[in-house]
């Protein structure tokens, strides 16, 4: 079944297409379908479900489905989605459809780095039909078992937790057992450290919110947060703690001279990214650099169009 063998580790994804294995299917089903796409009434709620992210977590990402309802991104997405062969058929196969359902999403993985998505749990405020989505998943293999009165479903590290009548979690056991704790209330959990620093200080009623404690080595940066607002345009602001006041100046700096030469660049105009860079502002406070662009809904409805074109093209 495409949406348990989604939820896999990598030594057990089985290629489904030169360009297209279980990696993708798993973004495409969870991440693509959830993230992009939104309830038609009900506005989401994802720092509801900052609950349930593990401690461990060293990315968490928020986001709140409603509030791309009607943006350029949403049409975008949901007509990438709707191309693809294997989201249809995982669809087909659990019973229902996540893109009338999510209200909400948090991703939280205990990686920053490339590793992310194999080191992960999906959060899903959603219904959904738990006696067809039992039936599909008890059918590929996976074992049923409980933490109190929560169900959860597991193949290997692979598991999908039922951990209300309205939320679901996907991902690697380890990192949905503290979930599991606390739906049955015999645990906690939560952001910590760093990332729980950033979740506090980002604005999680955006339409996209971040918060990343960097592995050592990124060049002075320490930890991050972001916020996408989609209301008109895009606006995003990046903020990235740095080792020192003088790291961040100096990279504030750096950035602005980079930017100015990029947007300049055929390839880059090409993709109507030029005008987007130079929106780009960077700036240093303290140890915090800061990054903001602001990008008019017209600009933003030709970007994402020329780059979904560009995605729908590489997934034929």
């Amino acid at each position: 079944m495409a949406f348990a063998r989604a939820c896999a580790q990598p030594d057990q994804r089985p290629t489904l297409k030169p360009q297209h294995n279980m990696r993708r299917t798993l973004s495409s089903l969870v991440v693509l379908t959830g993230l992009l796409l939104a309830m038609p009434v009900f506005a989401g709620n994802p720092a509801g479900l900052l609950q349930f992210v593990p401690s461990s977590a060293e990315v968490v990402v928020g986001v709140d489905v409603d509030k791309l309802r009607g943006n350029p991104l949403w049409d975008r997405a949901l007509s990438l989605s709707n191309n693809d062969g294997d989201l249809q058929s995982a669809l087909q196969e659990i019973g229902f459809d996540p893109r009338t359902t999510v209200t909400s999403i948090v991703f939280a993985s205990s990686e920053a780095g490339d590793g992310a998505a194999d080191h992960a749990v999906v959060l899903l405020e959603t219904s959904y039909p738990a006696e067809e989505l039992a039936t599909a998943l008890t059918g590929d293999g996976y074992e049923a078992g409980t933490v109190g009165e929560i169900t959860y479903y597991r193949k290997s590290e692979s598991t999908v937790a039922f951990l209300s009548d309205g939320t679901l979690a996907i991902g690697e056991f380890a990192l949905v057992q503290p979930a599991l704790g606390v739906a049955a209330g015999e645990g906690s959990a939560g952001a910590s450290g760093a990332v729980a620093s950033q979740v506090s200080s980002v604005d999680t009623s955006s339409a996209i919110w971040a918060a990343v404690d960097l592995p050592s080595g990124s060049q002075g940066a320490e930890s991050a947060r972001l916020s996408v607002d989609l209301t008109s345009g895009f606006a995003a602001r990046v903020t990235v703690r740095m080792e020192s006041a003088e790291t961040a100046s100096t990279t504030a700096t750096q950035i602005t001279a980079q930017l100015g030469t990029l947007s300049g660049q055929p390839e880059v105009q090409g993709l109507g990214l030029g005008a987007v860079l130079s929106a780009v502002e960077a700036a240093a406070s303290d140890a915090d650099l800061n990054l903001s662009v602001n990008v008019d809904a017209s600009t933003w409805g030709t970007l994402v169009e020329t780059l979904g074109a560009l995605a729908e093209e590489e997934m034929r």
